[in-house]
C-alpha cells in the first residue's frame, strides 16, 4: 500500500515532534489521531482515515517483520 498525494502532504506538513508522538502512540482511530493533531483544518480532517489505515498496516507489518527478523537471527546463530 503506497501513499496517496493527500497522505504525503499531510505527513510532510506535520512538525517532527507531532510525527514522533504519532509513532509513539500509534492511534488506530481517526478520533485519536485528531486528538493528537489538535487541528481543525478541513484538509487535515479529510485525510485522517487514510493515515490511520497506514498506521494499522504498519502495526501488522511490524509484527511480521519482527518474526522474520527473529527467524533470520536464529539462522545466523545456528550457522555461526
Amino acid at each position: 500500500m503506497g501513499f496517496m498525494d493527500g497522505e504525503i502532504w499531510l505527513l510532510v506538513i506535520l512538525p517532527n515532534k507531532t510525527l514522533l508522538e504519532i509513532a509513539r502512540q500509534m492511534p488506530v482511530t481517526p478520533s485519536k489521531l485528531r486528538w493528537l493533531l489538535k487541528s481543525k483544518h478541513p484538509y487535515v480532517e479529510r485525510d485522517l482515515g487514510p493515515v490511520v489505515n497506514i498506521i494499522k498496516h504498519s502495526i501488522l507489518n511490524a509484527a511480521e517483520f519482527g518474526a522474520a527478523a527473529q527467524h533470520l537471527k536464529e539462522g545466523r546463530i545456528q550457522t555461526g
